[in-house]
């Protein structure tokens, strides 16, 4: 482990959140920008909607959900080592992969429990393409608000669960079954694809023969 992953994991433990830079390339970074448009015209024609009007604010507001789904470089991205090391940092080995809902506001339930100063508590952050933001899900505050006047913000959300939590989406029905199986036996457990589904268990749950080949 370098150093910098080191000290990126402490900040995160610590604060919250971590950027890490470059973690794709420009050209990488370039691909993947192109492929989400193309993503949001394929949802569109298969008439998904990419604007929820009971949460969105305007229609210059795009979702695209299931892209491990429909393009191979929104898998690897949330496969990516980095965002696994990180990931598991945090939540150990038993991990899901969820898909984000990024302006749910779960914040304080009521606005009595907020404390005074709480706008001085949001932290903001800045990061140039090809960065990634780790940010621990309890100081999760939304996005904000885009205020370029002509320009787009494309962010791409990767959230992972503790094995104990019901994923939002149930992939064993939303990946083909070419996808599934290009996956290993480890993403397949992250994908809640296994047979324990997404409970989080700890063993080698393998037929013994597998465990122990060379005995009979």
């Amino acid at each position: 482990m370098s150093d910098s992953q080191t000290e990126a994991k402490t900040h995160l433990k610590e604060q919250g959140c971590v950027r890490i830079p470059s973690v794709l390339s420009k050209n990488e970074g370039t691909h993947a920008l192109d492929r989400l448009w193309k993503a949001k015209a394929a949802v569109e024609a298969e008439s998904e909607d990419t604007y929820l009007q009971f949460l969105d604010p305007n229609p210059s507001n795009v979702r695209i959900f299931y892209l491990m789904a429909i393009v191979k470089i929104f898998r690897d991205s949330i496969l990516h080592p980095t965002a696994i090391e990180m990931v598991k940092s945090v939540l150990g080995g038993g991990l899901l992969f969820q898909t984000s809902r990024p302006t749910s506001p779960v914040r304080w339930t009521t606005r009595q429990k907020a404390p005074e100063n709480a706008p001085e508590l949001l932290v903001y952050f800045e990061a140039k393409a090809g960065d990634i933001l780790v940010v621990d899900g309890r100081v999760w505050h939304t996005s904000g608000s885009n205020v370029t006047r002509d320009q787009d913000r494309a962010l791409l959300f990767g959230y992972y669960t503790g094995g104990f939590m019901r994923q939002q989406v149930n992939w064993t029905a939303k990946l083909s079954k070419e996808v599934q199986g290009s996956l290993t036996f480890e993403q397949k457990e992250w994908l809640g694809l296994g047979v324990i589904g997404n409970i989080g268990v700890t063993g080698d749950f393998r037929y013994m023969s597998a465990q122990y080949p060379g005995i009979k």
